[in-house]
């Protein structure tokens, strides 16, 4: 079941055609925080737009090398509340539909920090993401998919849950789920999309070991369906 904070009503999108798509509504022009266009940060990555969504603040980078251009979700402390993920959710659809992004983005979700980390937060998010035509533009522009959680039971609970919701909805890119993002050795997780081979998992220090494979998602609805029948 959906939690209620991630309930719709159905309008068109203004970059879209006729169709009636679930979206966010338009966030106020004053919602964002001052970034001037090209800010760079000390030694890092140009800063195109940043908002402070509660529990995290999300930014768009543009990149010295692949993907480019990068959406990231940077946690704080702080709980996940309803007004946030619907800002979130908000600040990545204007992305996705942005002529920007028609060469392809990022997403990184830095989610260490998070006080109450949620596997069902998190999915919600990805569920989103497979609703109506933004399932095509992510199929389409959407190249590089990256999270990190703290090491532990955190880990290997998004990595089940990740696992699960991917059987059903298989990643539209390679996807990573890691504790670190310096290099350093540590718990990573793979899930490659289906035309890029079997998803596969690797852990600190061991071989990769082959995951299950990913089935298509005509066949798992049909077998929820019959199953729930």
């Amino acid at each position: 079941l959906k939690p209620p904070w991630l309930s719709r009503t159905a309008v068109a999108h203004p970059r879209t055609s006729e169709m009636a798509l679930q979206q966010e509504p338009a966030r106020p022009a004053d919602a964002r925080k001052a970034s001037a266009p090209g800010a760079m940060r000390s030694g890092g990555p140009a800063v195109l737009e940043s908002e402070d969504v509660g529990f995290a603040t999300v930014e768009l980078l543009s990149l010295a090398e692949w993907p480019w251009l990068e959406v990231q979700v940077r946690a704080d402390s702080a709980d996940i509340q309803q007004d946030g993920v619907q800002k979130l959710l908000g600040f990545i659809s204007e992305v996705l539909y942005s002529e920007r992004a028609a060469g392809g983005f990022g997403l990184l979700y830095d989610l260490r920090r998070l006080k109450n980390p949620s596997t069902s937060a998190l999915m919600a998010i990805a569920r989103w993401a497979t609703e109506g035509e933004r399932k095509e533009l992510f199929k389409q522009r959407c190249v590089s998919c990256k999270t990190c959680v703290p090491p532990g039971w955190r880990f290997a609970a998004t990595k089940a849950a990740m696992g699960a919701f991917f059987m059903i909805f298989p990643p539209t890119c390679t996807t990573y789920l890691m504790t670190t993002f310096d290099g350093a050795a540590g718990p990573t997780a793979v899930f490659e999309a289906p035309d890029e081979g079997t998803p596969r998992s690797q852990s600190s220090g061991g071989p990769l070991e082959p995951a299950r494979k990913s089935k298509s998602a005509d066949t798992m609805r049909s077998f929820c369906s019959a199953t729930t029948a």
